[in-house]
Formats: structure tokens, C-alpha cells, sequence
């Protein structure tokens, strides 16, 4: 019963294959599957290419975008599968974990028995695509998912409140039943949306071989009949034949008006629902189901298996020729600087779509559960949380202010590895995407493992800390809201809670609230906005307690650092005040508790040529391993390690250079270097590091050729970079995982 009630949001929830298709790649070389060229809407920005690619050159590289209708919105596609697989199967990293799991080739070979393995299902090629009306039906799914989120979040909330009073939780509200129920008499969604929603026009496909089609085929439609068992739906689906350009689609139906006739008739189901819902909504919810209907059939056209999932018949398009599809369309013209890299991937989704999404994520949902489930415990007067709740909204709405969302297009191809480019989408209001950098060279080191380099946004910084403040404040206001229920003294959980809240709110908010001033107000006021954040891996190892010496003197450490210039250094001085006044009052107060003083530890200093280091002394602490601030005039470096905040600092001020945005790398040579290293280490030391525990010294010495074999197959993988940016008024992103 509770698979059958939950089909009354089914044309709604059928459109999660939209979520499949809204950010991911695709692309390869293929021949024509019709024939020549066209034009069309201009939507993502692009720069000039040269020479000009004709529509129906790009098309002949795009598979079975070439009969794809011209109104498709999302598009993903896979190309030459085989090559991709084939360069997999040859790299050092793939026959290492071969040597170590067998089992791994055949589910990518076969075992010999006839079965489809994964590499049958990618084919030479795998596409999904949505047609028109994917942004509309994408934002009503979107706002079901969140109001149904509401009514679970709302229930749950509700049923620990219960529980906290004494009181017998109704367990009946947290089945996903009494959300959908409510769904259907929900002011915001209700039938209103139920009836504007139906399952946008969706392609998935597999260019395979012939002796493949059929068990692709066969594949499909057991999806097809396990979802319809699940779902109990009986005589509600039915078989259906399409004719599309003399081209047979078999498959199923899901009737409408023949799902209702058996829901009316199962006597359980029905005496439920009319306990739920009143006669009159309860009539315009089967109404509207009875006018819904979902197809679900699979094909060939020519080299594809191709299968369509719909509302209507009609909704099934195929462009005739190349020139009047998809692939011709001005959408994806981003492709055509890349045409000659033989793409293996390309990815598509119109800005609208990305939009339905945008628009309707956040948590206004959950702050909304929040307030009407403190509000329904019937304890106080829930007015200042549901103030400070639309303070939270009215900023998170700031924030998304910030977005600016377009066309999203994406290109991947294999040069020196392989490269995905991505172009359009959203911005990352977080940084100044057309900033110069000048600090770019710090990563030069052999020894950097991790580096990253942008320029902060400082307006939305702002709007930021002024979110998560109005956040902490509401989160606050209603632990202290419920802090004064009255619920017996026999709750002894609820009055420690009570007691916490109480010593919290009267001993230690206001130094709270001190240190987060000095970090959201006059840090960042002080401190300029390009960032640079650095792991390097070549720190001394601590004596660290339980580690033999002999793996101190010859281990390595890693060593973190996050730099920036300084703008105000008297604003770094008030930050350090306010924060040094924070630790003393937390101290003061702990003494109190404690009834002995409790000192604030004094930082210690150092000078290097203009440098200072502040650090705090310990028995663990060395040059090498001790959480510090090292500034100037100049540069604020917080790290873990003293020497590698003066080596930055003084390699800030000859650093003049750098991409504009944000980069970041990983560099596998750092990574395998440094684990080569504690491998020797650990070999070299390990009677002294596994004298009391042998066993895993045996594990060690048994293992130590798997380790270092791996390490070997790892020296294929040079680098992974991340350049976001912004070219030509676009969004602009280059992943590349650099190769040998």
C-alpha cells in the first residue's frame, strides 16, 4: 500500500532523470548518423574560433546529437567508449589494481559467459538527453522535493519534541505517506502544481553492436518491469508500439484513469485516503491523476539502442537531419574549438534549467520546519524565532543575489591526459574571477603537494559571515526558547540541558560573540583579499608521544599555510586584542568553575629580518611543528609550521605572478615522493617502530612490495589543476589531470 500511495507524485518524481543530465560531460568522433548543416539560437558565449567550424562539421562529431530534436535542454554525452576503456586497460594504475583484484578486467571484458559487462552498456557511445519543458518541470520538482522535505523535517522535529516532554511520539507522521499526503493539501505545491507537472521528454541511448542491441534491449525493459512490480501497478500498465519515422518503439504505459479505477478499488487504500483527505480534494486528486500518463519504450535507430521515457506519444521527436537537430543548434558552439581533439565527452544544460534548481535550493525549507514545529509544541511564544528566521531567508536571498547563471557547456578530450572545459554555468561569487593574481609562484616548490591561489570577493565575504551570524543567532535564540519549557524535574536529560544553556548563555556568550567579531569584522578589514594556501609535505616529524625516535629523526611532516597581504595592520592588532580579551574572559570563568586560576597561555615571539612569529611553546612544539602567525607590513601567514610561514613570506615579496581567478594543483609527484619516503623510513626503523606489536610488522613486510609496486604505477599521474576564471563577461573552468 504505502509503494501504491506513493505514486501520487509519480509524473513528478519520474522527472529525476532530469538531475542526471544538468552537470556532467560527454563527446567523441562518430560518423554521421543522418546527414548535413544548419544554424540556430545563440546562447552560450564563446570565444572566436579559427577557422570557423561549420554546424555540420561539429555535428559529425556529435553521435546521436545529430537526431536530437532542436528544443533540447540538457544534454550528456559519452564518445568513443572503447578508446576511453582502452586507455584504462593499458595505464600502469589500472594494471596494478588488475594484479590485485583479477575480477576487475573481467567486469569490463566479460567473463566468457555471454553476460553485458559495463563496458557493453558504454558501448562507443552513451548519451541522455531532455527535451522541452525540462527548466519548467525541473523547478516544480524541485519545489515538491523541498516541501515534502518540509513535512519530514517538520515531523521528525515534532516527534523528538514529543519525546523530550514526556509525551508518546506520533510515529505515524515520519512515514513518507503522511508527507505526501500533505503534499496534497499544501498551500504552496497542492494539486495546483500536481497538475502543471508531467515527465519532460527524455532519451537515454547506447551506440552497441548488433549481437548487444537485443540483450540492451531486454536490459531496459526488466528496468522497466521491476519498477512496475515494485510500484504494484497492475493493470494500470499496458503495452504500446511506436512508429516513429518507420522506426518501431516497444514498451509500456502507465495509464492514468486505469491507475485510479484500481486504486478506488483496493478497499484498504481507499479507506486510508478518506481518513487522510476530505471527499472534494480527494475527487480533484484522482481527477488529475486520470489525466496523467507516462510512456516508457525502447528502439533502434540505426547503431542505438534508444529508449524514451514521456508523458505523451507525441513528445517522442527525432530530427530528420543533421541540420535540423541539436547538434547544428548555436548551443553548442562551445564544442567547435575542440572539434579537432576528437572530444570524448560533451555536456549541455540550458541556463533555465540551472536556474529551476538555483531558485529553489537553500534551507528556507528546514528553517521553516524549525519555526512551525517549535510553534506547535504549544510551550512559548515562538515570535523572535520566526523574526530572526526571515532575517535568515532575506540573507540567504542576498546571497543567491550574488549568482549569475547561464548556458552550461562542457568539453573533455584527452591531451597530455585529459581536459574538461567548462564554459557558462554559474560564477563563483566568492572570488573576483578577473582578478590577477601576484602570488602564483609560491607553488613552484618541488615540495608543495597542495596549492591554491584566488582573490577573495570581499562584498560577498560580507554577505557571508552576515548569513552564518544571522544563522547562529537564530540557532541560539531557539535553544534558549526551548531551554525555558517547563517539563518536570523528573527529565533529568532536559534539565542538564537546561543547566548547559543556562552556563553558557550567563558565563561565556559574550566572549563568544567578542571572538567572532574580531574574526568576521577586523580580520578580514585588515587583511587583503588574495589568498594563498599551501600543503607541503617536507616538515619535520614532532616528537609525537609513542612514535620511536628513530621515526622522528628520519620521518616527514606535513605543513599548512594560509597567506595573505596586509592592509591594516592595526586592524590585525585589534583582531589579536579582542581575541586575547575572549580567551582571558573564557579562562576567567572556567577559574570560577574550577575554583583555581586557570591562566590564558602567553604567546611567545621570534624575528627573522622584519618578521614576527607569534607561537605558543609545548612540549611538542619545534621550529618545524607549532600552529603560529608570522606578519609584517607586508604578509599575514598562519601556519603549522614557523619556517614554512617565513619561507612564503619572503617569497611573497618577489612573486609577481599568477592566473587570474582561482587556480589550485596536486601535485602526485610531492604526494609519491614523500610516500617513497616514509616506506624507506618505516623499513629502515621497523624493528624499533613494530618491537611491541609484531604482527603488524609482518603485515608490514608482507604488504611492503604491494606499496611500493603501487607507487610505481603511480608515477604515470603528474598533476591535477583547477582553473576557474572569467573570459569574455563568461564563466570559464579547466580541469586537467596531467598524465605521462
Amino acid at each position: 500500500m504505502k509503494n501504491k500511495i506513493s505514486l501520487i507524485a509519480y509524473p513528478i518524481a519520474a522527472a529525476l532523470v532530469v538531475s542526471s543530465c544538468r552537470k556532467t560531460p560527454t563527446a567523441p568522433t562518430t560518423a554521421p548518423v543522418n546527414n548535413a548543416a544548419s544554424d540556430a539560437e545563440a546562447v552560450v558565449p564563446v570565444q572566436p574560433v579559427t577557422p570557423p567550424v561549420a554546424p555540420a562539421d561539429r555535428a559529425s562529431k556529435l553521435g546521436f546529437a545529430q537526431m536530437l530534436p532542436k528544443d533540447t535542454e540538457t544534454l550528456v554525452l559519452v564518445q568513443n567508449g572503447q578508446e576511453v576503456v582502452k586507455r584504462i586497460k593499458t595505464s600502469k594504475i589500472f594494471g596494478f589494481a588488475k594484479s590485485q583484484n583479477p575480477s576487475l578486467d573481467e567486469s569490463m571484458s566479460g567473463d566468457g559467459t555471454g553476460g553485458l559487462t559495463a563496458l557493453d552498456f558504454l558501448g562507443d557511445e552513451l548519451f541522455l538527453a531532455t527535451g522541452k519543458s525540462t527548466d519548467v518541470q525541473t523547478g516544480h520538482l524541485m519545489k515538491t522535493s523541498n516541501r515534502s522535505s518540509y513535512y519530514q523535517f517538520r515531523s521528525l522535529l515534532e516527534m523528538i519534541i514529543s519525546s523530550a516532554k514526556g509525551e508518546e511520539p506520533d510515529l505515524e507522521t515520519i512515514d513518507p505517506i503522511y508527507s505526501q499526503i500533505a503534499l496534497a493539501q499544501d498551500a504552496e505545491t497542492g494539486l495546483a502544481l500536481l497538475k502543471a507537472s508531467e515527465m519532460p521528454p527524455s532519451y537515454i541511448g547506447v551506440k552497441c553492436t548488433k549481437e548487444n542491441q537485443e540483450k540492451i534491449q531486454q536490459a531496459f525493459s526488466s528496468m522497466i518491469g521491476n519498477l512496475a512490480a515494485q510500484n504494484e501497478l497492475g493493470d494500470a500498465l499496458e503495452e504500446i508500439t511506436l512508429e516513429k519515422d518507420g522506426r518501431s518503439f516497444k514498451g509500456s504505459k502507465l495509464v492514468g484513469k486505469k491507475l485510479v479505477a484500481e486504486w478506488r478499488s483496493n478497499e484498504g487504500l481507499m479507506g486510508m485516503l478518506e481518513e487522510k483527505l476530505d471527499q472534494a480534494t480527494l475527487d480533484d486528486l484522482f481527477t488529475l491523476l486520470g489525466e496523467k500518463n507516462v510512456i516508457a519504450v525502447t528502439g533502434t535507430v540505426n547503431d542505438y539502442v534508444v529508449g524514451f521515457v514521456g508523458s505523451r506519444e507525441e513528445d517522442m521527436k527525432l530530427a530528420a537531419t543533421p541540420a535540423d537537430s541539436f547538434a547544428t543548434s548555436d548551443s553548442l558552439k562551445f564544442v567547435d574549438a575542440f572539434i579537432d581533439k576528437n572530444p570524448v565527452f560533451v555536456s549541455y544544460a540550458k541556463g533555465s534549467v540551472l536556474s529551476a534548481i538555483t531558485n529553489n535550493s537553500g534551507i528556507s525549507y528546514l528553517t521553516d520546519a524549525f519555526r512551525d514545529a517549535l510553534a506547535s509544541s504549544g510551550e512559548v511564544d515562538t515570535r523572535e524565532i520566526e523574526a530572526l528566521l526571515d532575517v535568515v531567508k532575506e540573507r540567504e536571498r542576498e546571497m543567491s543575489s550574488s549568482l549569475k547563471i547561464s548556458d552550461l557547456g562542457m568539453v573533455g578530450y584527452f591531451e597530455e591526459g585529459f581536459k574538461l572545459e567548462a564554459f557558462g554555468g554559474s560564477n563563483i561569487p566568492s572570488i573576483i574571477a578577473s582578478a590577477n593574481n601576484q602570488l602564483g609562484a609560491i607553488g613552484d616548490s618541488k615540495d608543495v603537494a597542495i596549492f591554491a591561489n584566488w582573490t577573495s570577493n570581499p562584498a560577498y565575504t560580507i554577505k557571508t559571515n552576515e548569513y552564518l551570524e544571522s544563522l547562529a543567532e537564530t540557532v541560539y535564540a531557539m535553544t534558549k526558547n526551548v531551554s525555558t519549557w517547563e517539563l518536570g524535574e523528573e527529565n533529568q536529560s532536559f534539565a542538564a540541558f537546561k543547566q548547559y544553556v543556562t552556563l553558557f548563555d550567563e558565563s561565556f556568550s559574550e566572549h563568544v560573540v567578542t571572538a567572532w567579531d574580531s574574526m568576521s569584522s577586523d580580520l578580514p578589514a585588515g587583511l587583503g583579499n588574495e589568498t594563498v594556501f599551501v600543503i607541503d609535505l617536507n616538515g619535520e616529524m614532532p616528537p609525537l608521544p609513542n612514535v620511536p625516535q628513530e621515526l622522528v629523526k628520519s620521518g616527514k611532516f606535513p605543513r599548512i599555510s594560509y597567506l595573505k597581504p596586509v592592509k591594516d595592520r592595526r586592524k590585525l592588532v585589534s583582531t589579536w586584542e579582542k581575541m586575547n580579551q575572549s580567551g582571558e574572559g573564557i579562562m576567567g570563568e572556567v577559574s570560577k568553575m574550577m575554583e583555581r586560576d586557570q591562566a590564558m597561555p602567553k604567546p611567545m615571539s621570534s624575528k627573522d629580518n622584519g618578521l614576527i612569529t607569534w607561537f605558543f611553546a609545548g612540549p611538542l612544539f619545534t621550529d618545524d611543528f607549532a600552529p603560529s602567525v608570522t606578519l609584517d607590513d607586508k604578509w599575514f601567514v598562519a601556519s603549522t609550521s614557523k619556517n614554512l610561514a617565513v619561507d612564503l613570506a619572503k617569497q611573497a615579496g618577489s612573486s609577481a605572478s599568477g592566473k587570474t581567478g582561482a587556480f589550485m594543483r596536486v601535485d602526485f609527484d610531492a604526494l609519491r615522493a614523500c610516500a617513497e619516503h616514509w616506506v624507506k623510513a618505516v623499513d629502515e626503523n621497523k624493528d624499533a617502530i613494530f618491537e611491541n606489536n609484531p604482527s603488524a610488522g609482518e603485515d608490514f613486510t608482507e604488504n611492503k612490495k604491494m606499496i611500493t609496486d603501487g607507487l610505481k604505477a603511480f608515477v604515470e599521474m603528474d598533476e591535477l589543476t583547477l582553473h576557474s576564471r572569467e573570459e569574455s563577461g563568461i564563466s570559464r573552468s579547466t580541469i586537467h589531470l596531467k598524465t605521462r
